[in-house]
């Protein structure tokens, strides 16, 4: 698991991400809203290729102010479209789950609309 600054964000249910991967968790409580970086490192130096991650899964613990909403995740790369699943865990937690991402990306988790 990955704990952010004073234990406040914690990403658990990681066994599906594999150490190539890199997680770091974001709080932006002015704008609501939370951003998990996808770091992937997984480069041959010898050939100078990256290989993508496999499909990734884990958990995020929501901060209170995403708690008890509707919430939307969208996810922002240069690779293109990496489109993020993203299901309620509970009062606290949100499942997140992406398809392989070949260098980088960021999803952002945020209340939803309407």
């Amino acid at each position: 698991a990955a704990v952010g600054e004073g234990s406040r964000l914690t990403l658990s249910g990681t066994d599906e991400v594999p150490p190539t991967v890199g997680l770091t968790v974001y709080e932006d409580d002015r704008d609501r809203r939370l951003f998990v970086d996808v770091n992937n490192t997984d480069l041959d130096l010898e050939t100078d290729q990256i290989t993508p991650s496999p499909p990734l899964r884990f958990t995020v613990r929501l901060p209170e102010f995403l708690r008890g909403t509707a919430l939307k995740a969208s996810t922002l790369s240069p690779d293109g479209a990496v489109g993020a699943q993203a299901t309620r865990e509970g009062e606290e937690g949100l499942l997140v789950e992406l398809p392989p991402v070949h260098l980088y990306a960021c999803v952002v988790i945020e209340v939803a609309a309407g």
